[in-house]
């Protein structure tokens, strides 16, 4: 019995924490300022440690926070408590903020960049395979033949995650442009890799 009891207890609390949240939701949506404070006081810690997980940098946490918080005082009406706890709709806004602010921090470098170096500092940080320095220098030379706007049209769709859509609008040019800059580069890059690659392969010993 005694075991039980104490299993019991974490739950029984998070459920009063819980209503304590809710209360407080309830006061704020009242625009009582005292409220939000004690809920704001309560919560941070725990959503900073989130935002800066995914960030890696205290200021863009911080105004994800400032995001969220601001979401929570304008729109507290939003918490639905069918759909689960306060700190989980708290820890879904940080989140959905967090993911949003990480790819636009990604897609400013690689359009401020449009270099294969930014590609190389993608593959070290991830855990995907990472290219040689004969690959990473033959990609080089290829994106070095490029006009401007196709090397930076390529960036910002393939290194940098945009659509064909979000480009066009990105760089204020048609979308059957940006389609058709597209499989051109990719025509012309595919031959001059080919081209870089035949050499390697001829000087392999046979299997």
């Amino acid at each position: 019995m005694l075991a039980s009891g104490s299993a019991l207890a974490p739950q029984e609390a998070a459920i009063d924490r819980n209503a304590d949240f809710a209360r407080l939701i309830g006061h704020i949506h009242r625009r009582n300022s005292d409220a939000f404070r004690d809920l704001y006081r309560q919560t941070v810690d725990d959503l900073r440690g989130r935002a800066r997980q995914i960030l890696r940098n205290p200021a863009d946490a911080e105004e994800v926070l400032n995001d969220v918080y601001m979401q929570v005082w304008m729109s507290p009406c939003r918490y639905e408590p069918a759909r689960g706890s306060v700190m989980s709709w708290l820890h879904a806004m940080c989140l959905s903020r967090a993911i949003d602010r990480y790819r636009m921090n990604r897609r400013r470098e690689f359009m401020q960049c449009g270099s294969i170096d930014a590609l190389a500092s993608e593959c070290t940080a991830s855990d995907e395979p990472q290219l040689s320095a004969r690959e990473l220098a033959a990609a080089q030379e290829a994106l070095d033949t490029l006009p401007p706007l196709r090397r930076r049209l390529l960036a910002i769709v393939f290194f940098g995650g945009l659509t064909h859509e979000e480009a066009a609008q990105e760089l204020r040019i048609p979308l059957g442009t940006v389609k058709s800059h597209l499989r051109r580069t990719l025509r012309e890059l595919r031959c001059i890799l080919d081209q870089s690659e035949a050499p390697a392969l001829a000087s392999r010993p046979p299997l």
